[in-house]
């Protein structure tokens, strides 16, 4: 049963503001901001040169985890927000069909 999006096109530009299901996600938003980010790409470059300390690599694992989680509950709250039309005509809601989870 092949399925297809309701919505008409992809959002893969996230420089604009897109509506989905009257939720907007507006220009410039981020999973994490931008210090964070750079704090895990230096840790993880100081790792495989030269090694870190312990307090580092506690660091290391909360922003990762810190990360992972906004990551996550970033995704489902996109997948909540997707219908898919079936062939037969019928609207089939993610979110309402996979429990609509709340975080990750």
């Amino acid at each position: 049963m092949e399925n297809t999006l309701r919505h008409q096109q992809p959002y893969t530009d996230f420089s604009r503001i897109i509506r989905v299901k009257s939720e907007y996600i507006k220009e410039g938003q981020k999973i994490m901001d931008d210090k964070k980010v750079a704090r895990i790409n230096e840790l993880y470059h100081k790792s495989k040169a030269e090694g870190l300390t312990p307090e580092e690599l506690k660091e290391q694992q909360i922003l990762r985890k810190e990360y992972i989680d906004s990551f996550k509950r970033n995704l489902r709250g996109q997948l909540n927000n997707i219908s898919i039309k079936e062939k037969d005509g019928s609207i089939t809601n993610l979110g309402e069909k996979f429990g609509n989870k709340k975080g990750n």
